[in-house]
């Protein structure tokens, strides 16, 4: 499963991406930190806040279809949460302001059935998003929950390079 998109995302790179095909071969197949079950859904979760159809497809076709279940949930809380709570920042409105503003109940309350992909996959997304409000909340979640440094900085590196396969697509 890693290994086939590891290659098809290599394999479509421009000539001279060595040190991007690198980066997704060691962040995808190489280093151990993140649960290999998660990687799927860290990439699948940030092709789809890049808006990438072609991201996701090639994803989402070597994705289980529970991580892809919790990525969908993840996708539609964080398309929500990240702009919200992020203009929310900016000035103190005096009203809303919480999940249940938002008639979003509390995480333990959905049905997810593993809350560290669910975590792993919000903060996936919320980096693309600039959503520094709940990227910070889930990146505690993470922590909290004994997650490794090395398994959050191996998900981030993930994220950073599929940020850059999406805008090299723009060139081809």
């Amino acid at each position: 499963m890693l290994n086939q998109l590891t290659e098809t995302l290599i394999t479509g790179l421009p000539e001279g991406s060595d040190d991007l095909a690198t980066l997704l071969q060691r962040t995808l197949m190489q280093e151990t930190g993140l649960d290999e079950a998660y990687r799927c859904g860290v990439a699948l979760a940030a092709a789809c806040a890049l808006r990438n159809p072609t991201l996701v497809a090639t994803i989402r076709a070597v994705t289980p279809p529970q991580t892809q279940t919790i990525v969908r949930k993840a996708v539609e809380r964080m398309g929500v949460t990240n702009p919200y709570f992020q203009v929310r920042m900016v000035a103190e409105i005096g009203a809303g302001g919480s999940l249940q503003a938002l008639a979003m109940p509390p995480l333990e309350d959905t049905d997810v059935a593993d809350e560290t992909a669910y975590h792993y996959y919000a903060v996936a997304i919320s980096a693309i998003n600039g959503g520094m409000p709940c990227y910070r909340s889930h990146l505690m979640d993470l922590l909290h929950s004994g997650q490794s440094s090395q398994a959050i900085d191996q998900a981030l590196r993930l994220v950073a390079a599929l940020h850059s396969v999406d805008q090299l697509q723009l060139l081809a």
